[in-house]
């Protein structure tokens, strides 16, 4: 993933071995699969749900992800 305007500010891995990748900037969370595959999971445009994630962790299928422009985590299920 190579953009001037993105801001990666964290990485988990799901069960698959997908890396996901939290973007502080703008405020999106994409998954890249073993074979170099990017896949933009989430954006948010209005930060009214994400607001410009940072770390995350996966649990069971959902996403918490820490959200540093409110004080808040963000609870997504992935599909």
């Amino acid at each position: 993933l190579e953009a001037d305007d993105i801001v990666i500010d964290g990485l988990t891995l799901d069960e698959a071995g997908n890396l996901i990748l939290m973007c502080y900037a703008p405020s999106r969370v994409y998954r890249r699969n073993p074979d170099g595959e990017l896949e933009l999971l989430i954006d948010d445009p209005d930060h009214s749900v994400l607001c410009h994630p940072t770390n995350g962790v996966l649990h069971e299928g959902t996403l918490y992800t820490a959200n540093l422009g409110r004080w808040h985590i963000t609870k997504v299920p992935l599909p």
